[in-house]
Protein backbone atom coordinates (compact mmCIF):
# COMPACT_ATOMS: atom_id res chain seq x y z
CA UNK A 1 0.00 0.00 0.00
CA UNK A 2 1.14 3.53 -0.64
CA UNK A 3 0.25 7.03 -1.75
CA UNK A 4 1.86 9.11 -4.47
CA UNK A 5 2.50 12.76 -3.62
CA UNK A 6 4.16 15.82 -5.10
CA UNK A 7 5.65 17.95 -2.33
CA UNK A 8 5.69 21.73 -2.27
CA UNK A 9 8.64 21.70 0.16
CA UNK A 10 12.24 20.73 -0.61
CA UNK A 11 12.46 18.30 2.32
CA UNK A 12 10.42 16.40 4.88
CA UNK A 13 11.04 15.27 8.43
CA UNK A 14 7.68 13.69 9.33
CA UNK A 15 4.57 12.04 7.89
CA UNK A 16 1.25 11.78 9.73
CA UNK A 17 -1.17 8.97 8.82
CA UNK A 18 -4.53 7.83 10.14
CA UNK A 19 -3.81 4.35 11.49
CA UNK A 20 -5.90 1.75 13.32
CA UNK A 21 -5.55 -1.76 14.60
CA UNK A 22 -7.43 -3.44 11.76
CA UNK A 23 -9.25 -6.01 13.85
CA UNK A 24 -9.28 -3.89 17.01
CA UNK A 25 -8.01 -6.76 19.12
CA UNK A 26 -4.49 -7.34 17.85
CA UNK A 27 -2.24 -9.71 19.74
CA UNK A 28 -0.04 -6.88 21.00
CA UNK A 29 1.59 -3.61 20.04
CA UNK A 30 2.42 -2.91 16.41
CA UNK A 31 5.76 -1.67 15.17
CA UNK A 32 5.23 0.45 12.05
CA UNK A 33 7.34 2.70 9.88
CA UNK A 34 7.04 4.66 6.63
CA UNK A 35 9.30 4.51 3.57
CA UNK A 36 9.56 7.35 1.07
CA UNK A 37 10.43 6.26 -2.46
CA UNK A 38 11.32 8.11 -5.65
CA UNK A 39 8.94 7.95 -8.63
CA UNK A 40 7.05 4.67 -8.03
CA UNK A 41 5.98 2.24 -5.31
CA UNK A 42 8.99 0.11 -6.33
CA UNK A 43 11.40 3.05 -6.69
CA UNK A 44 14.52 3.49 -4.58
CA UNK A 45 13.93 4.25 -0.90
CA UNK A 46 15.20 7.76 -0.12
CA UNK A 47 14.02 7.88 3.51
CA UNK A 48 12.75 5.57 6.24
CA UNK A 49 11.03 6.79 9.39
CA UNK A 50 11.89 5.67 12.88
CA UNK A 51 9.81 2.72 14.09
CA UNK A 52 6.63 3.82 15.82
CA UNK A 53 5.17 1.50 18.46
CA UNK A 54 1.36 1.59 18.56
CA UNK A 55 -0.59 -0.11 21.33
CA UNK A 56 -3.19 -2.79 20.63
CA UNK A 57 -6.51 -1.23 19.65
CA UNK A 58 -4.94 2.11 18.60
CA UNK A 59 -7.05 4.31 16.31
CA UNK A 60 -5.97 7.80 15.34
CA UNK A 61 -3.27 9.95 13.81
CA UNK A 62 0.19 8.39 13.98
CA UNK A 63 3.18 10.72 13.71
CA UNK A 64 6.19 9.15 11.96
CA UNK A 65 9.46 11.06 12.43
CA UNK A 66 12.44 10.57 10.14
CA UNK A 67 15.85 10.43 11.83
CA UNK A 68 17.20 13.00 9.39
CA UNK A 69 15.85 15.43 6.83
CA UNK A 70 14.74 13.68 3.63
CA UNK A 71 15.68 15.89 0.64
CA UNK A 72 12.94 16.30 -2.00
CA UNK A 73 12.51 18.14 -5.29
CA UNK A 74 9.30 20.19 -5.12
CA UNK A 75 6.81 19.02 -7.73
CA UNK A 76 8.54 15.68 -8.35
CA UNK A 77 6.68 12.43 -7.78
CA UNK A 78 7.30 10.41 -4.60
CA UNK A 79 5.49 7.53 -2.94
CA UNK A 80 5.13 7.08 0.80
CA UNK A 81 4.39 3.55 1.91
CA UNK A 82 3.64 2.51 5.47
CA UNK A 83 4.73 -0.94 6.54
CA UNK A 84 4.18 -3.16 9.53
CA UNK A 85 7.57 -4.23 10.85
CA UNK A 86 6.03 -6.48 13.52
CA UNK A 87 2.78 -6.97 15.39
CA UNK A 88 -0.48 -7.76 13.68
CA UNK A 89 -2.67 -6.30 10.97
CA UNK A 90 -2.91 -2.51 10.78
CA UNK A 91 -5.01 -0.33 8.51
CA UNK A 92 -4.39 3.10 7.00
CA UNK A 93 -7.26 5.57 6.70
CA UNK A 94 -8.44 6.51 3.22
CA UNK A 95 -10.79 9.25 2.11
CA UNK A 96 -12.96 7.39 -0.39
CA UNK A 97 -12.48 10.48 -2.57
CA UNK A 98 -9.92 11.82 -4.93
CA UNK A 99 -8.92 14.25 -2.16
CA UNK A 100 -5.32 14.63 -3.33
CA UNK A 101 -5.21 15.52 -7.04
CA UNK A 102 -1.38 15.27 -7.32
CA UNK A 103 -1.12 11.54 -6.69
CA UNK A 104 -2.96 8.25 -6.43
CA UNK A 105 -3.48 5.61 -3.76
CA UNK A 106 -1.74 2.33 -4.49
CA UNK A 107 -2.99 -1.01 -3.12
CA UNK A 108 -1.51 -4.40 -3.95
CA UNK A 109 0.69 -2.68 -6.54
CA UNK A 110 -2.24 -1.18 -8.49
CA UNK A 111 -3.70 2.34 -8.54
CA UNK A 112 -7.04 2.79 -6.78
CA UNK A 113 -8.99 5.44 -8.71
CA UNK A 114 -11.04 7.93 -6.69
CA UNK A 115 -9.41 7.12 -3.33
CA UNK A 116 -6.51 8.67 -1.43
CA UNK A 117 -4.91 8.03 1.93
CA UNK A 118 -5.31 10.56 4.71
CA UNK A 119 -1.79 11.88 5.19
CA UNK A 120 0.23 14.96 5.96
CA UNK A 121 3.92 15.47 5.30
CA UNK A 122 6.09 18.32 6.42
CA UNK A 123 9.26 19.63 7.95
CA UNK A 124 9.80 20.75 11.50
CA UNK A 125 11.32 24.21 11.27
CA UNK A 126 13.87 25.15 13.90
CA UNK A 127 14.31 28.93 13.82
CA UNK A 128 17.87 30.15 13.71
CA UNK A 129 18.89 32.96 16.03
CA UNK A 130 19.07 36.40 14.46
CA UNK A 131 21.91 38.88 14.77
CA UNK A 132 19.85 40.87 17.27
CA UNK A 133 19.52 37.76 19.48
CA UNK A 134 23.30 37.30 19.45
CA UNK A 135 23.80 40.99 20.31
CA UNK A 136 21.41 40.76 23.28
CA UNK A 137 23.09 37.55 24.45
CA UNK A 138 26.50 39.23 24.23
CA UNK A 139 25.31 42.22 26.27
CA UNK A 140 23.82 39.94 28.94
CA UNK A 141 27.12 38.04 29.20
CA UNK A 142 29.19 41.25 29.47
CA UNK A 143 26.87 42.79 32.10
CA UNK A 144 26.76 39.55 34.07
CA UNK A 145 30.55 39.22 33.98
CA UNK A 146 31.02 42.82 35.16
CA UNK A 147 28.60 42.36 38.06
CA UNK A 148 30.29 39.11 39.07
CA UNK A 149 33.78 40.64 38.80
CA UNK A 150 33.01 43.76 40.81
CA UNK A 151 30.99 41.90 43.45
CA UNK A 152 34.07 39.72 44.24
CA UNK A 153 36.54 42.61 44.68
CA UNK A 154 37.34 43.63 48.24
CA UNK A 155 36.49 47.23 49.20
CA UNK A 156 40.13 47.98 50.10
CA UNK A 157 41.52 46.89 46.75
CA UNK A 158 38.75 48.71 44.93
CA UNK A 159 39.16 51.95 46.89
CA UNK A 160 41.14 54.96 45.73
CA UNK A 161 42.55 57.94 47.51
CA UNK A 162 40.96 61.14 46.31
CA UNK A 163 42.15 64.59 47.35
CA UNK A 164 39.62 67.03 48.77
CA UNK A 165 39.81 70.29 50.66
CA UNK A 166 40.18 68.53 54.04
CA UNK A 167 42.81 66.09 52.92
CA UNK A 168 42.37 62.52 51.71
CA UNK A 169 39.08 60.61 51.40
CA UNK A 170 38.40 56.90 50.73
CA UNK A 171 36.02 56.27 47.85
CA UNK A 172 34.85 53.03 46.23
CA UNK A 173 35.64 52.78 42.53
CA UNK A 174 31.99 51.81 41.88
CA UNK A 175 30.87 55.33 42.67
CA UNK A 176 33.36 57.17 40.47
Amino acid sequence: MGQEFRPALNSLSFIDLMIWDFFGQGSGPGNLQVNVRSDTINGPIIGTSSILILQRGFQGIAHFDFPGIVPLNPGSLYVMSPRVVDGGDWGVGASGLNAYPDGQKIRMGAFVPGDDLFFREGTVVVPEPTSAAFLVLGLVVVIGWRRFYYSRRSPVSAARLLPNSQGVQWCSSRHL
